[in-house]
């Protein structure tokens, strides 16, 4: 899938994303980018992964059932903030990223709401085949 970032040196990548567990790895693999950015504070480093975190579970859980879909999420971190890409080949969709927090604080149905809140950009885009979401937490 291509990438905007992902041939940038420092880039983490996250391969088969498609199964719940896969949530862990990309805790693990945030946990590593701050490594390369110290510069970040304790409230931008929650707000980035509360973010990524969100994303990612949403397009575990939503995924189509069965063979064929596959999702990579890329993660950097530079002198103005971090970013994630997660790219899935999922069909397209159409979701409302700008809708709020639904009245009802169903358990469901609040995680993009969530991630809009924590991120300072949250973007969806079909790029040829696959869906490109974007998540940037600048410092």
């Amino acid at each position: 899938m291509p990438s905007q970032r992902g041939d940038a040196p420092g880039v983490l990548r996250i391969e088969g994303c498609v199964a719940p567990e896969c949530l862990d790895h990309v805790q693990d693999a945030i946990a590593q980018l701050w490594e390369k950015a110290p510069q970040a504070s304790d409230e931008a480093r929650m707000m980035f992964e509360i973010a990524v975190v969100e994303v990612v579970g949403n397009v575990v859980e939503h995924a189509p059932k069965g063979r064929g879909f596959e999702a990579t999420v890329l993660l950097g971190a530079d002198a103005e903030g971090a970013w994630a890409e997660v790219h899935d080949t999922g069909p397209p969709l159409d979701i409302d990223l700008d809708a709020g927090l639904p009245e009802d604080l169903a358990e469901s149905g609040r995680g993009l709401a969530l991630a809009r809140r924590t991120a300072h950009e949250l973007t969806l885009t079909r790029v040829d085949d696959h869906n490109l979401w974007t998540v940037l937490r600048r410092w």
